[in-house]
Formats: C-alpha cells, sequence, structure tokens
C-alpha cells in the first residue's frame, strides 16, 4: 500500500550560512533543478527543494512561518511543520528532482531522487491561487518505480544480490532507518537473511531472525486464503452477499449488496473504521470481531459496491466474521490450524504482548494516526502496548522473517490451496492508485517487464512486506519494529534489483 505522507515544506535563510562555506556549496548543489517551469508552484518547490536539502531546523521554521498559506499554519504551526521537516529529512536524505510529470499553475508533481534511501519518489507541491501563493501542501510518495532512464545495474547471481544488499542495509543502519530483519530466498533456500536493530532499546537486546514482529496489515494474506479454503470446501461462493452468512448484520440492506468478492479486493465501499474516527471510540470495548461492525456497518458506504477501489480494513472484519461463522471456531484458531500449522508457521501466532522474542516496536511519531500525531526527530518513541493492533483478520498478529517465508512457499507449492484456487486468489483484477492492481487480499505489479505481488503492513512503530516473484521462485520479507524509511527502502530497493532484466 502506498501512504501519502505529509512533508513539510521548509525554506532557509541564505545568511544562515558562512558564504563560501562547505556546506553552502553542498546545498547549493543539490538544490540545483533544471528545467522547472516559471510558475508559483514551481518557484515553491524550488525554494522548498533549496531548504529541504540545507536541512537545518531553524531555517526551516522561519521559512515555513513565510511561505506557508495562513489557512495551513492554522492547521500546522511552522514549529511542527519544521519537526516533520527535520524527520523527512533523516529518512530520505537529500532531493533533487530528476523529471517534472505534471504542472499547473498552482501545483506541480516531480519525481525526486533520494540520497539516503538511493530510491525515487514523487513530491506534489500546492500553493494559493492569488499572490503572495502560499504553499498549502506538499505531500511525498517516497518510493515509486524508478524512470524508464534511471540507472540499472543487473545482479547477475545470488551471490552477487546478496553482497549488494548486505551493503545496502548496511547503510540504512548506520543511518538509524533500518531496524528489523529482512530475508530473500529463491525456491524456499535462503539467499539473504539478516537482522538489524535493537528489538528493545531498553535493556538493549538485539534483533536476530528468530525474533518476531508485528505483521499489521500484511497477515490481511492469511484472511484472503482462509476465504479462499473455505470456497474451495463449498461453504460460500467469491459471488456470495454478506447477508447469506451474516444473518444478524446490522445493516440488511447493505449485506445483501456487498459480495465476498468485493470485500477481498475493497470494492465493497464499506468506510473504514480507522478513517472515521470511531476507533478511538470503540477500542476498549473491543472483544470479538462482531464488536467492530458498530464502527462502520450503518456509515455511508463511500461508494456503491463494487463500483471502485477504495482500501478500508472493514472489509477484512467482516471477513473474519465470515469465517468464524461458517468454521465454527474463533478466527484465530482458524488460521492456526489451517494455515500456520501446514506451512510449517511454528513462530507465528496471534498471542499476548509478553510472548518470547518480541520486538518492541518505535516510533519517531508521538501518535499512530489522528490530530495527536505529531514528529518526534529527537527521540524513539516506544509504542504502548495497549496501542499495537490485536490480533484481527484485518492486521495482526506476530512472525518471523522464516515463517513468512514458508507461507509463501506453501502457497507456491499448493500445500494451503489447490493450483486452480490460487490461480483465482492471485489473478489481478481491480485498478490501484499506485499502478498495481489488487488481486484476492495481494496486490500484483509488474516493472521492467517483471511481475510481483504481495502485500505489506504499516503502522505506529512497525512497517512489513511480502513481495513474491512467482517467475524466479523468489520470496522477499521485510519485518521492521521501527516505521522509518529502511523498511520500505529495502522493499524498493530489492523491487528495483529484481526486476532489471
Amino acid at each position: 500500500m502506498i501512504i501519502l505522507a505529509d512533508v513539510a515544506l521548509l525554506s532557509s535563510c541564505a545568511h544562515s550560512l558562512r558564504p563560501g562555506s562547505t556546506a553552502a556549496h553542498t546545498v547549493s548543489r543539490a538544490s540545483e533543478v533544471a528545467g522547472l517551469p516559471d510558475t508559483p508552484a514551481a518557484v515553491a518547490l524550488r525554494d522548498w527543494l533549496r531548504i529541504y536539502n540545507l536541512g537545518l531546523p531553524d531555517s526551516a521554521r522561519v521559512f515555513a512561518a513565510r511561505a506557508y498559506s495562513p489557512t495551513e499554519l492554522a492547521d500546522r504551526p511552522a514549529d511542527v511543520i519544521a519537526r516533520g521537516h527535520q524527520l523527512w529529512r533523516m529518512n530520505y536524505g537529500q532531493m533533487r528532482v530528476v523529471r517534472v510529470d505534471s504542472s499547473t499553475p498552482v501545483a506541480i508533481e516531480a519525481t525526486v531522487h533520494e540520497a539516503v534511501t538511493e530510491a525515487y519518489g514523487k513530491v506534489f507541491v500546492e500553493v494559493d491561487s492569488t499572490p503572495p501563493h502560499g504553499i498549502t501542501g506538499v505531500w511525498l510518495i517516497p518510493f515509486v518505480e524508478p524512470p524508464a532512464n534511471a540507472p540499472r545495474v543487473r545482479r547477475s547471481t545470488d551471490l552477487s544480490l546478496a553482497g549488494a544488499l548486505g551493503r545496502y542495509t548496511d547503510a540504512l543502519g548506520k543511518q538509524e532507518v533500518l531496524s528489523g530483519a529482512v530475508l530473500v530466498a529463491r525456491r524456499g533456500v535462503p539467499v539473504f537473511a539478516r537482522a538489524f536493530g535493537p528489538a528493545t532499546r531498553d535493556p538493549f537486546t538485539p534483533n536476530t531472525l528468530d525474533t518476531r514482529f508485528e505483521l499489521a496489515s500484511l497477515s490481511k494474506l492469511f484472511t484472503a486464503v482462509a476465504i479462499a479454503q473455505l470456497v474451495e470446501r463449498g461453504r460460500l461462493t467469491f459471488e456470495t452477499p454478506i447477508s447469506t452468512v451474516l444473518s444478524d448484520y446490522p445493516n440488511p440492506e447493505v449485506a445483501r449488496r456487498i459480495t465476498v468478492e468485493q470485500l477481498l479486493t475493497h470494492t465493497s465501499g464499506l468506510p473504514d473504521f480507522y478513517q472515521n474516527g470511531k476507533f478511538r471510540q470503540f477500542e476498549d470495548s473491543l472483544r470479538t470481531l462482531n464488536d467492530f461492525w458498530a464502527m462502520f456497518a450503518n456509515d455511508t458506504l463511500w461508494s456503491k459496491p463494487g463500483a471502485r477501489y477504495d482500501y478500508s480494513n472493514s472489509n477484512y472484519i467482516v471477513l473474519g466474521s465470515i469465517v468464524e461463522r461458517l468454521s465454527g471456531l474463533p478466527f484465530e484458531e482458524y488460521v492456526a490450524r489451517n494455515i500456520f500449522a501446514p506451512a510449517g508457521m511454528t513462530r507465528t501466532c496471534y498471542c499476548e504482548v509478553r510472548v518470547d522474542h518480541r520486538a518492541t516496536p518505535y516510533s519517531r511519531y508521538t501518535a499512530g494516526f489522528g490530530p495527536t500525531r505529531r514528529p518526534a526527530p529527537d527521540r524513539w518513541i516506544e509504542v504502548p502496548r495497549g496501542a499495537r493492533r490485536p490480533g484481527a483478520p484485518a492486521g495482526g498478529g506476530i512472525s518471523t522473517v522464516g515463517d513468512v517465508g514458508r507461507f509463501a512457499t506453501a502457497l507456491l507449492e499448493h500445500r494451503l490451496l489447490s493450483a486452480a484456487t490460487t490461480a483465482r486468489v492471485l489473478s489481478p483484477r481491480v485498478p490501484m492508485d499506485d499502478g498495481g492492481k489488487r488481486a484476492y487480499g495481494f496486490e500484483v505489479y509488474e516493472w521492467s517487464g517483471t511481475p510481483f505481488l504481495g502485500h505489506g503492513g504499516n503502522y505506529w512503530g512497525t512497517m512489513t512486506q511480502l513481495d513474491i516473484y512467482p517467475d524466479d521462485g523468489v520470496v522477499v520479507v521485510v519485518l521492521s519494529n521501527n516505521d522509518a524509511s529502511g523498511g520500505e527502502a529495502v522493499r524498493n530497493w530489492t523491487r528495483r534489483t529484481l526486476t532489471n532484466r
């Protein structure tokens, strides 16, 4: 899932650096922008790049107070914008524009190259339509497919791939943006397997390949496979409406219109309970999956069922309820018996927080989402135990990189589903905003003619990703116990490398 991360747009004061200093020369080279049009939005982008690349919080704060629109500053004070800019700079490093993708007088979209991650992203800048054209927003998609003319190096052997990935992850570790574990395997045999950073910071214990990490939304794949297993057993079809299985669903009219396939592909129109502001209201009373229904079942649909793609965690809560109703088992028990056991995933569970070898999530944000979320670039914040996502079909559970790799291998070897059902589950169906397509649970992409598929998870202090390259039998697993850029950077690096034919 691609997340639009709000970026603090900051500008420098040229006099804050001594003329002729090394830093001034470095920033000058980094902030050169060739080919930008002469528009208010492009001027804002040019100024922002200069200040962003400078990396001085005081200059950033002064610029934010001067360059942002009054409306934006009323929502986010200059100090908050400056701290957000500092955190973004720590994660991605200096940036340079490599291509202008679209431009109007009040908005510009540009592809940029990031120094720390060595990746490509997209920056969006918008300004007021009237002078002085105050900045109304700057956003980033931090990792995108490289431009066609980007330098490409083919790793011809697994040994060369492992060596290059080792050097890359070491560099990210030194920047303190990578903490977790990474696995690359070909046909079940590890090519690269290493752990990085602390599992806990106080007292310090290192992450290892045996460390268990929060899975977040990666575990939606278990839910999708569980539903497909029940379809194979004749308990329902992908076209079955919610009402056929959940007769007590609070909104019968909607339940008759939404099918299992629409839930799997996020085309049901059900609003996301994390985005409608109700989760904080209900979280202390959540004991069963049915308890989640009150947060979204009677809300207005985002769209007509089947009309469009809108990622919503609510879809997978309903799917989990269907698994429980048809199997007669708690969701967690069904998955343990029918997915974890046959795949050999002995280190995966929906467990209590205090289970052994469990990494603690850390963040440089004060909250996972909502109005209290603020950047904290000067410290790591331990995510409170009560804020970690509960074991649920929409995202939960803990696992190791080895176990997630075993899940992928079991799926490819048809030990979880038949060949025909596996093919249907993995078939791309619904276009997504980032150029990929949604299958049943899985996200499917094609870079440089190479297909790959999987799913990731992002939450407060957690980043996870499973990518499967079916043509080559390659599986990539990234599990991170912080929400800095390192985990996504590794995901992007392996995608660039493995699709470079």
